[in-house]
């Protein structure tokens, strides 16, 4: 397997709206006199790379490969095509899209990075480990692809297309020679982890007809592309616009303002140019974040007769875990943080799929264990890791995306960002036992603690960055939710040492996170038990995070009751809250508060977002109660995005207090679960490697009857829940255990 740095392009000129490029298509035909034992292709394509041999497409999953800054890694993937081969011609082909090499959109400075070009690749093809050629060696020429941008959407013109470019047969004397590139400078790695792959397949639920368009609902909002059979007049072309919401009629854009602030018809937004015959369109080379298509310049016929499918993708394919319960409002939250979840789990986590796509790192820090728990994604969370480790700073700091330039280092970040750092390499380790990336992280995190180290004041609190983002009404002072955040850094790092056996680096957390504790104690809490400032937030993380004192616990969280009471026994929280509140009622004797201020259908709470109709967690609290999503208006004022995942803790929340499947410890589950009045009923797993930890309880009059199947390889701890006593057994075993519970 060779990884070739000869980058080739079709041109220097590089697409912008003003003055759009082709995506380039390369060709390379050779003989084989007969077939050989092994034939492997390994490539690199920036940015987005479609591949094909003898006509058939071969591709690794959709967006291949894996996004990333090409100044820290180069992806590369191997392909082993030997039964693809003929015995005389064949022909490898491939396909260019701007991807992140070239984006069109003026934020975040993508448009200004150092790695702006036209698309290129390098290739190398083998035959039983000789190396037939590479891509200097290919030709190349324009695709019916006219204009394509990774944010934005595609421009195809069906009357372009070269048939059987990439197969044996085609006569390519047209087709012109490659120019070799500058090789940009990153490490050159395979990509390790499960590509972006379809989950599932969706026809629309219903067609609106308007005055000049045709609107295609497909019920749920989510994240993919389409693919859309049509025959139509020769040479028409049609406008989809794709979207979450309608508003005043049409499938809206406005909300996405970092993309249509630049210009519009261009937001999530495809042009199709028709050839008179049946035609095929499917984006290969961008993404949507929606639920509904709306295609403009169709007649009636045309739009009886069309063919539409949304194809939803994903990198988390496979699920690791399921909740289920008979309270249905949980049921529909948890499956809307699935949804959301996916849709933003594209090679990493990013925040939202129809606008920004971006890799936030405080997003992920909050949605851990909620990932984990859901899905198989261990190894693309370790992959984003090495990534963000790249892109720390030579002071420690780290920016508030990745992958980046040098945007998010000024803005963006703090604490409860850089959390990320260490929240998801001791999450990794908690839930499967990997150590593989603490070891590699394992300077960048002595790094950014030194850099923390060196950010506390005089009194020794921290305020830097990022505060507890989109609160609903009490906003919480830096200093409370900055320096709460960095005592759990600090404990995340001693458990990251811990499990590699670096004393040092393991010493050194714990002594700054006790200096950090003892600072929040005297500065910022009433005889280190409530906080002086009245949030739930500050309270909650306190609590949480273990600042508060064990024999202090019960008056700081009636305290915390008290600031429930006073904003109308409501939750008031932002994104960081939103980790610790549940967390801290539920782990402490209030499951049924934390149940109620989710559950209750009054503003604010979970189920509001139910209550709108949307299908997925809202990047903000909707303030509303006449108008829903499913009037298709409006979405609420001030949310720009209708599918965000950094809500999403409660799901683990459900698995940890509602079904008692407490993982704290590698293959260890402290099996406690709370018992909610709402909730009669739960059934659940967690998948380790050697089988599923199954619970299955009800309650039956005063009785709750459980079932827990323990997998070889997992120790169980029976731990007594609150007001409950446990008739039988006295511990768990390797099997099917059953439990009988009855109220004190």
């Amino acid at each position: 397997m060779l990884f070739s740095d000869k980058f080739v392009s079709a041109t220097t000129r590089f697409n912008t709206i003003k003055n759009p490029v082709s995506a380039p298509l390369f060709r390379k035909n050779f003989c084989l006199n007969k077939l050989p034992n092994k034939f492997e292709v390994t490539i690199a394509g920036l940015g987005i790379y479609e591949l094909f041999i003898n006509g058939k497409r071969v591709t690794k999953g959709y967006l291949s490969p894996y996004r990333a800054n090409p100044t820290h890694f180069i992806y590369y993937d191997n392909y082993d095509l030997t039964d693809k081969l003929n015995v005389g011609e064949n022909v490898i082909g491939v396909t260019l899209g701007n991807g992140f090499i070239n984006s069109t959109v003026p934020t975040w400075d993508f448009d200004k990075a150092p790695w702006v070009s036209a698309p290129k690749f390098a290739i190398s093809v083998e035959a039983d480990n000789v190396l037939l050629f590479d891509a200097t060696q290919f030709k190349c020429d324009d695709s019916e692809i006219i204009f394509d941008d990774f944010h934005r959407g595609e421009h195809i013109d069906a009357n372009l297309v070269k048939a059987g470019w990439n197969d044996i047969g085609f006569c390519d004397d047209n087709f012109k020679p490659v120019i070799l590139v500058v090789s940009p400078i990153g490490e050159k790695v395979l990509t390790p982890i499960q590509p972006i792959l379809p989950y599932s397949y969706r026809k629309p639920v219903k067609v609106i007809k308007t005055e000049n368009s045709f609107i295609y609902d497909f019920g749920v909002d989510s994240a993919g592309t389409y693919n859309l059979k049509i025959k139509g007049e020769k040479g028409k072309t049609i406008k989809l616009q794709c979207g979450e919401i309608i508003l005043n009629g049409h499938v809206d854009d406005e909300k996405i303002s970092c993309v249509s602030a630049y210009k519009k018809d261009y937001v999530q937004c495809d042009w199709l140019t028709l050839s008179g015959n049946l035609d095929e369109f499917e984006p290969r080379f961008s993404y949507k974040g929606m639920r509904f298509i709306e295609i403009f310049n169709l007649t009636d016929d045309e739009a009886n007769s069309l063919d539409l499918t949304y194809i939803e993708l994903s990198t988390l394919k496979e699920v690791n875990g399921e909740f289920y319960c008979d309270n249905q409002v949980i049921n529909i939250l948890q499956e809307m943080i699935l949804r959301s979840d996916r849709s933003n789990f594209y090679h990493f986590p990013t925040d939202c799929p129809q606008r920004e796509k971006n890799g936030w790192t405080g997003d992920a820090a909050l949605s851990a264990e909620q990932f984990l728990l859901n899905f198989n994604c261990a190894s693309p969370l370790k992959e984003w890791i090495k990534n963000i480790c790249k892109a720390q700073n030579e002071q420690g700091t780290l920016p508030g995306i990745v992958p980046t330039n040098d945007w998010g280092f000024a803005w963006g970040n703090g604490p409860a960002w850089d959390n990320v750092l260490f929240e998801l390499p001791y999450r990794i380790y908690v839930y499967t036992g990997d150590t593989e990336i603490i070891e590699y992280g394992k300077p960048y995190m002595m790094k950014y603690l030194k850099y923390m180290d060196g950010n506390r004041d005089e009194r020794g609190l921290l305020h830097y960055g990022l505060h507890d983002w989109l609160p609903i009404n009490k906003d919480t002072p830096l200093e409370y939710s900055d320096t709460a955040t960095c005592k759990a850094i600090c404990d995340n790092a001693v458990g990251c040492f811990k499990a590699i056996g670096y004393t040092e680096g393991e010493e050194y957390a714990k002594r700054l996170g006790e200096e950090i504790k003892d600072a929040f104690r005297k500065h910022l809490a009433w005889e280190g038990k409530t906080v002086w400032c009245e949030s739930q937030t500050a309270q909650s993380m306190a609590i949480h995070y273990n600042i508060v004192d064990k024999k202090d616990i019960e008056h700081s969280v009636s305290r915390l009751k008290d600031f429930v009471f006073k904003s109308s026994n409501h939750m008031d929280i932002g994104v960081l809250g939103s980790r610790t509140l549940f967390r801290a009622l539920g782990d402490n004797g209030f499951c049924d508060l934390a149940v109620k201020l989710i559950t209750q259908d009054s503003y604010p709470s979970y189920y509001t977002h139910i209550k709108v109709g949307s299908t997925t967690l809202l990047e903000k609290w909707p303030l509303f109660d006449d108008m829903t999503l499913d009037n298709l208006t409006r979405i609420p004022e001030g949310i720009a995005s209708a599918n965000h995942h950094f809500w999403g803790d409660i799901s683990a929340f459900f698995y940890r207090n509602l079904a008692g499947i407490k993982i704290n410890e590698p293959f260890t589950v402290d099996f406690k679960p709370d018992f909610a009045k709402t909730v009669g009923y739960v059934r659940a797993y967690f998948k380790f490697k050697t089988g599923k930890f199954m619970v299955e309880y009800k309650r039956d009059n005063d009785k709750i009857l459980a079932t827990v199947t323990v997998p070889d390889g997992v120790k169980a701890n029976l731990i007594k829940p609150d007001g409950y006593k446990i008739l039988s057994p006295n511990s768990l075993t390797t099997g099917v255990n059953t439990i009988v519970y009855v109220k004190e």
